[in-house]
């Protein structure tokens, strides 16, 4: 929420955008609508959009991960898999 908060600030005439309204729908699709009111072009919006995305991965914690992806993402860190992967590619 801290890159909305900080285009909230950028652009004070935007309503106040809560993780109740992110949570009606597609997060993107939520976010261009939000934004739409300013009128702003595409290629204004793309970057917007970009910082609202960097934002949320930089305050990403391991303990906001559902653990099924955990399981996903320590399996594709791993040598093994990547391995297993090689030998099923020969």
């Amino acid at each position: 929420m801290e890159g909305i908060r900080q285009i909230e600030k950028q652009y004070p005439q935007l309503p106040r955008l809560s993780q109740e309204n992110l949570e009606q729908g597609g997060k993107l699709k939520v976010i261009r609508k939000w934004l739409s009111p300013l009128g702003l072009e595409a290629q204004v919006v793309r970057p917007l959009i970009d910082e609202i995305k960097q934002s949320a991965v930089a305050s990403t914690k391991a303990s906001d991960i559902d653990t099924q992806y955990q399981v996903v993402l320590k399996t594709l860190a791993s040598s093994s898999f990547w391995a297993k992967v090689k030998k099923a590619c020969h």
